[in-house]
């Protein structure tokens, strides 16, 4: 069973590029990528570039509703993906003292199941 999971990004251009004039413009922050890499147990699961603070404000609520007695499921889906087609860009699934991690991007022959630490 996987149990050591690390996700990084690099940005691929300029967070810089948000002035506070145009922090509430969508295409604006749609287009401030990086490139995330997740690696399960030292092994490459995914990498590809996403819009990257739509995918930090996603964590961000999902976050929010994290409770010492619940770990609700994340879903990551981007305004470019519709969820409707083919599932999730990424997903975490919390099952009793593990989870599972999942996109549709990743490599399925990897085992996404990871045991949670207290």
């Amino acid at each position: 069973m996987s149990s050591q999971i690390r996700c990084t990004y690099d940005f691929l251009n300029s967070p810089n590029a948000i002035s506070n004039a145009s922090a509430r413009d969508i295409p604006t922050i749609l287009s401030i990528e990086a490139n995330v890499k997740i690696i399960i147990d030292h092994a490459l699961y995914l990498e590809t570039s996403l819009a990257i603070f739509e995918f930090y404000k996603s964590l961000y609520r999902w976050k929010r509703l994290v409770t010492p007695s619940c770990t609700p499921a994340f879903y990551y889906y981007s305004v470019e993906f519709d969820h409707d087609e083919e599932g999730a860009i990424v997903s975490m699934i919390p099952s009793a003292d593990q989870g599972n991690i999942q996109s549709i991007w990743g490599d399925e022959r990897m085992n996404t199941v990871f045991r949670s630490t207290p």
